[in-house]
């Protein structure tokens, strides 16, 4: 019998519909993103879960802004995998250097959700 996989990093519930910027071909340009929808699912001090309509290439770089703390902070990831679930994709991203100030406040939204969740 094979044993569940443990994540490394909790994942905090966040739901959010997002208006985000996908970079094409490596620029980080705003002028040549492309705007995609994504629904934020959950957040973790890595990564960010996500749902979309389209399916998203591992490695297209992307900038959206999540509210965290009553501060909206812009944030920058990469897909790292797609897979399709019905008509969506769900999709994995990981955070690209964020600041200081939204680690902080993103670490205590993910305690604070964590010690409200335990049983």
């Amino acid at each position: 019998m094979r044993s569940k996989k443990s994540r490394k990093y909790y994942r905090a519930k966040y739901f959010a519909e997002v208006k985000a910027l996908r970079y094409l071909d490596g620029s980080q340009d705003k002028k040549s993103a492309v705007q995609t929808d994504l629904i934020v699912l959950n957040l973790s001090i890595d990564g960010i879960g996500v749902l979309t309509k389209e399916e998203i290439a591992a490695g297209s770089i992307f900038t959206f802004t999540l509210y965290v703390g009553g501060i909206g902070h812009e944030v920058m990831a990469y897909s790292t995998f797609c897979k399709k679930i019905g008509e969506l994709y769900r999709c994995g991203f990981k955070l690209i250097t964020p600041d200081n100030l939204f680690t902080a406040m993103l670490m205590n939204y993910i305690n604070n959700e964590k010690d409200n969740n335990e049983v």
